[in-house]
């Protein structure tokens, strides 16, 4: 690729970026069903033509943004899940804490997918499969535990169930209802704290 061809490359993604941006912060003020493609070119200063050279769709667009919104949950969570300077616990609780992080700074994202949900039936499996890959990372969290800690943990299959419901419902709640939201801080306590009444150290 030449150097004109790597600027040319450089403004799209960056222009992309902005619609999907300007995307998200529409979202808040309204619903996806309401948003109009017309709408998300002024937001982003485009015109509607060029929107279209660059999303086909609503729906590409927003099937855009969610795939970036997963990229950056990967960036965010896995060095978490990898670090192997943290305890089994710790990273069970880095990991807790994240989610609520993540959220809060991502919110208008996050938010944006709550409505897709709506108006996308197809991503509600989505949804189903992201739910699933959670109830996954804690149950390899809590075996970890019990393999290298000498944890205890009663039905760790349903327990990880559970805690993986948990907190997808905290975090949709957060997103929904911010201002009726208990502190992230507070949430957490009782999440360790009942994670803990099912963990105990052999020693």
């Amino acid at each position: 690729m030449n150097l004109i061809d790597k600027k040319k490359s450089k403004v799209e993604e960056m222009m992309r970026s902005e619609i999907c941006a300007a995307t998200c912060r529409l979202i808040s003020g309204t619903t996806l069903y309401e948003m109009k493609m017309s709408d998300i070119a002024e937001e982003a200063g485009v015109s509607k033509g060029t929107l279209y050279n660059y999303f086909s769709s609503k729906e590409d667009l927003v099937l855009t943004i969610i795939e970036d919104i997963n990229k950056r949950a990967s960036a965010f969570f896995d060095p978490i899940l990898e670090d192997a300077s943290l305890s089994a616990r710790e990273r069970l609780i880095k990991y807790l804490r994240a989610h609520f992080e993540f959220a809060e700074t991502h919110r208008s994202w996050l938010l944006l997918f709550v409505g897709a949900e709506k108006e996308f039936p197809v991503l509600s499996e989505q949804r189903k499969q992201h739910i699933d890959r959670k109830r996954a990372v804690f149950l390899s969290l809590f075996k970890d535990g019990i393999e290298k800690e000498g944890w205890i943990v009663d039905n760790p299959e349903t327990r990880a169930w559970m805690i993986g419901l948990i907190i997808m419902e905290l975090i949709m709640e957060l997103i929904c209802n911010p201002e009726n939201s208990p502190g992230s801080d507070e949430v957490i306590d009782v999440l360790v704290n009942s994670i803990n009444l099912g963990i105990k150290d052999n020693n």
